[in-house]
């Protein structure tokens, strides 16, 4: 049985696409752990959605939409999060 190729070439993409990703968002602010993993958890979405739609595997794009989701899901909860620590932190 033949290894099916975009398997190979997501995790080539994703890996490199999450290093980016990581490194940009610890240069521009600080980020709680939910803000940071949402992030990452909506680029390996991208990811998996442009794979899929590269060659054509509508189950990898349905996966990737649903990554994307999730991920943009667990950011706004950091971003609650992050905002409650603002508004309730003492001067």
């Amino acid at each position: 049985m033949q290894p099916d190729i975009s398997s190979y070439c997501y995790v080539a993409v994703a890996t490199g696409a999450w290093h980016s990703l990581l490194r940009r968002q610890q240069r521009e602010t600080a980020m709680n752990k939910d803000q940071v993993e949402g992030s990452l958890e909506k680029a390996k979405g991208s990811v998996k959605e442009a794979a899929g739609k590269v060659v054509g595997n509508e189950r990898l794009q349905a996966e990737g939409a649903a990554d994307k989701t999730a991920g943009a899901v667990q950011k706004k909860v950091g971003d609650v999060k992050d905002a409650v620590e603002t508004v309730t932190k003492k001067p």
